[in-house]
């Protein structure tokens, strides 16, 4: 592996600390600091990662679902349409949750899919129900 030295200016009191937590493992300051900098750059590009499976997850559930939420006649029409496809919308903090009917793993808002919970409400003729149902008001 080629290293490449450089200089980079740090705080004196961040330097303390540093040099303290070197001789706490018994290690040199250069491979704590090397460490510390292999394990962020690991756990950002592993987070860079889950955020680009989680918009592919989005995309593609919105394009298979989308047509049926657009296609749904009321709060029951479309829990049997989403049924069908093995998921499931429930109340969640002032909105609506796509789960897994199985696993009940959240998968995605609906506003995500296109379909926002008051949009969804004010279409349908309904609300969210108190119970943490979906219905329909008369």
């Amino acid at each position: 592996m080629t290293r490449h030295d450089i200089s980079l200016p740090l705080p004196a009191d961040l330097v303390s600390t540093l040099n303290a937590m070197a001789a706490e493992r018994g290690e040199a300051f250069e491979d704590l600091v090397r460490g510390m900098l292999d394990r962020e750059v690991t756990r950002l590009r592993s987070s860079r990662a889950s955020a680009i499976a989680e918009h592919a997850r989005v995309a593609r559930l919105q394009r298979l679902l989308a047509p049926e939420l657009a296609r749904a006649t009321g709060w029951d029409d479309m829990a049997r349409r989403l049924a069908l496809y093995g998921v499931a919308l429930k109340p969640a903090r002032g909105g609506v949750m796509l789960h897994d009917h199985i696993t009940g793993e959240r998968l995605c808002s609906s506003a995500a899919l296109g379909f926002g919970a008051r949009d969804l409400a004010a279409r349908f003729g309904g609300d969210l129900a108190a119970d943490g149902g979906l219905a329909e008001t008369a």
